[in-house]
């Protein structure tokens, strides 16, 4: 499931970069996803899972 959500993580990141790319260049590009609160929000929520798993890993470890 964190592969899964890094993926899509990555996608929103790739779809915002694409349009304001596309922003600078004057043209317009067919994105599904942009805007700074969409990936700030899948950033944090990522965060959040990446911090989680490295927890559990710590706790196994010891």
């Amino acid at each position: 499931m964190f592969i899964g959500f890094t993926v899509f993580a990555a996608w929103v990141w790739w779809a915002d970069g694409a349009q304001e790319v596309s922003d600078w260049l004057g043209t317009t590009a067919n994105t599904a996803v942009s805007g700074d609160r969409v990936r700030q929000l899948v950033g944090i929520c990522w965060l959040i899972g990446a911090l989680w798993h490295l927890l559990r890993l710590v706790l196994a470890l010891l």
